[in-house]
Formats: C-alpha cells, structure tokens, sequence
C-alpha cells in the first residue's frame, strides 16, 4: 500500500488540536482512495493549517494567506484542460484563510472546479493569538472579543449553495467517520468543501464552554446546526470539461522562443541530460530576468524536457528584486525548489545581494557551480568572499558585459550561455 504521511508523526499542533484529528482522517480517506502520493497535490496557506505540509508525503504546495483555492484552481484547470487530468487537488484551509480568499472559493464553486476544500473551522485566528475571525459565533469570547463576538457568523455553507456549489458537507473533527466523508469530497466530479467544526484548544476553549452540546448549540444558533452532507447535486457539469467542449484543441504554429496565450509548444528536437540542472538568474526588476527565464524554458520545453520555473514576486512594481528559479530535466521533476544551483547568474548589484543565499549555500557544499556575472561586479563579489575567507575554488566564474547592448540583448546573452552548454539550440 502506498505511503502517504510520515513515518515518524510529530503533529505540530497543541495538544487536543482538531487538526490533528484533521490531518489523520485525510490520512486514512487517501489510503481508502489509494491514488498515487504524485498524483496528489495538497494546497495549503498560512496559519497552523499550513503546518500539515511537512506530515504528507504527496505533493505539497504552500500559498499566500487566502490564495491557496485560487492557486488550486489554476493547477486543476491546467491538468483537466492541457494534461491528463489525473491528479486530485486537495485544499487545507483555515477560518482565516477561508474569509480572507473568499471570492476565491466563491468562483472556484461558481465555475465548479474540480477541487477539494477542507475547512477547518475553529473559530478563531488560532496562530495568531486567538482573535476573532469572520467564521466566530455571535456572543464567543476571543482575544479581542472578550465580552462576546456581537456579530453573528459568516454562514459559509449557505454562501456556497448561493454560488451554486454543488457539494457541501459538515463534520465535527471527532466525527468517527470523518475520513468517509473527506474521501466522498474527493471522489466528488467537480468542487466540493467539507466544514470540520473543531476546537482550539490553545484559546477558544480557554475562554468558552465547549462540550459537544455547547458546539451543537453555537451551530444550532449560527444556522441548522445540519451535520453531514448539506448539498448534493448531480446537475452540474465541471468547468474543465464545459471549456474543453467549447474551446476544442486545434493544431496552432508554434511561435518560437515567444510562445504566447493560446500557443502549444512542440518538441522540434530531443535532448538527453545525465542529470537534472538547476539555474538561478538574479537581478533587477524591470531588466526582464523573468522573461529571459521563460524564454529559455520554452526552448527547453521544444527539446523534450521537463522543466520548472518559478519567479519571485515583490510587492511592488519596478522597485524591488528580480528572481527566476529553473530546474531542466529528462525525468519528471517531483521536487521543484532548488538549493544549490549548477548555474548562477547575477545581472545587477540588487541581483547579488538577492542571490547571497545561493552563494553562501554553494560556497559551504562540496558542489562545484558555474557563476555568470556582470563584469562590473567582479571586484564586488571578490571583496564579499575576501571578508568570509572563502576561495573561489568551487566557482567557475564567466564575466560578461551584458548591458552592452541593452537589457533585452544582456538577457539573451545570459540564457544563450547556458543554453550552449546544454546542447539547447
């Protein structure tokens, strides 16, 4: 039988935590499924929900607060529309996440994505002191509610059957069978969310009486109090499935190293490596490091290769860092961070205290690694290795005017480098 958490679970919750009962129903209701752990892309974002990423042993992916159903969506449509719509996409979500992403639940249930949200509602903001969230009760006493919540709570479940979600469900975390009901929100053809009513016990409990007649009573004066499922309808048609019928696939020319919305890549020629290669391009915003990425990533693409690029993304426009992490390979890539790139390159003065990191990791590995870089930092990035007392033993370095002619053309130069090595035409 597949593995799909840990050996040695240390739940990094408080004691009593219904996320832990959470994290074991999830467990057994995929060991029921008995899908591939690659086949499994568990969504989280932040707050104690996201702590469950270390715990799985499926593919994890971790968000922004609130975002992790809009990222979800996006990955469910690409494999439905492009791939082939063999994955599960499974969302850990918080009250607090939940409110803050809530039109991003809302449209994932209006267009009816294919995707799983397990809700775990608390009632409070749990990680961060226990304040008051938009799923807290009326009259519950939370960290700045102490006299009693005096607003009544969101009533998510009929938010949801007002966007027309086709499946909802609600469990308590002690619930017996609460992997059944997780494992019928996965099964489900198009979205679905599962409410786990659970309890903090780090502060809800602390300051409310919370005996299952007292929880049975705060949902009997917050809506029903229904348990189980709530919505179950068969009308609806997922929208990976209505988009493929109206926008059917034809045949278009590829457009080069531009690529372009709408536009299928085809592989011109194909290339083996011996290894998977990862490169880090740092510079400034506004230089086009990020395009100079994804136009080497389309070629790759056009050679046969898997690949993975992944950006940075600063709050603000044109004023902050520019980051593209790339890993190519012949073999599918399951893990896409990179910790010690084969390739580093360094346009701008921002880029090398942006890529400090990767430096540092290089310099303490017994990794050997290629650094390009700006010839006017040269005599900068000796000075920062002088000050550490580390040698330049395990850096080939390539110096190269890339501003010559211009931001695009310095671009081009850096990938054109790595691209020479890599056989890549």
């Amino acid at each position: 039988m597949a593995k799909y958490m840990v050996d040695s679970l240390d739940f990094p919750y408080c004691s009593g935590c219904g996320h832990t009962w959470i994290n074991k129903s999830l467990g057994q209701a995929l060991e029921k499924l008995g899908e591939k752990p690659s086949k499994i892309n568990l969504i989280t974002d932040i707050g104690c929900t996201g702590l469950v990423d270390k715990l799985f042993l499926t593919n994890t992916i971790h968000t922004t607060h609130g975002r992790s159903t809009a990222v979800a969506t996006g990955m469910q449509l690409a494999d439905q529309i492009l791939f082939d719509n063999d994955a599960k996409h499974i969302i850990m979500i918080g009250d607090g996440g939940a409110t803050i992403g809530l039109l991003h639940i809302i449209e994932a249930a209006k267009i009816n994505c294919d995707l799983t949200v397990i809700l775990h509602n608390n009632f409070v903001y749990g990680m961060t002191g226990g304040q008051n969230s938009g799923l807290t009760p009326e009259d519950f006493r939370t960290a700045t509610t102490m006299g009693g919540n005096l607003t009544p709570a969101l009533q998510i479940a009929k938010v949801l059957e007002a966007a027309h979600a086709p499946y909802i469900s609600r469990k308590l975390a002690t619930d017996q069978d609460l992997d059944d009901a997780i494992l019928a929100a996965i099964k489900y053809p198009g979205f679905a969310l599962v409410e786990v009513i659970e309890l903090c016990t780090a502060y809800a409990v602390k300051w409310n009486p919370m005996s299952k007649k007292d929880v049975e009573e705060i949902l009997n004066k917050m809506d029903s109090g229904e348990l189980g499922e709530i919505v179950h309808r068969k009308d609806r048609v997922n929208f990976g499935k209505i988009y493929k019928e109206c926008h059917p696939e034809k045949p278009q020319a590829s457009s080069g190293s531009q690529g372009g919305t709408g536009t299928k890549l085809e592989v011109k020629q194909e290339i083996k490596l011996q290894q998977p290669i990862s490169i880090v391009v740092a510079g400034t915003a506004g230089e086009g490091v990020q395009y100079a990425a994804r136009n080497f990533a389309q070629q790759a693409v056009e050679t046969g290769l898997n690949i993975v690029q992944k950006n940075d993304n600063p709050v603000t426009i044109s004023t902050g860092f520019s980051l593209a992490e790339i890993k190519v390979s012949s073999e599918e890539i399951l893990y896409s961070a990179i910790d010690l790139p084969d390739y580093l390159l360094i346009s701008s003065e921002d880029g090398l205290h942006r890529a400090i990191n990767y430096l540092e990791a290089i310099l303490k590995s017994d990794q050997a690694s290629t650094l390009i870089i700006d010839s006017s930092l040269v005599a900068m990035l000796k000075h920062y290795l002088i000050e550490r007392n580390e040698s330049l033993d395990k850096l080939e370095i390539i110096s190269q005017d890339f501003r010559a002619n211009g931001k695009r053309e310095a671009n081009k130069s850096m990938m054109a480098l790595i691209k020479k090595d890599l056989a890549i035409n």
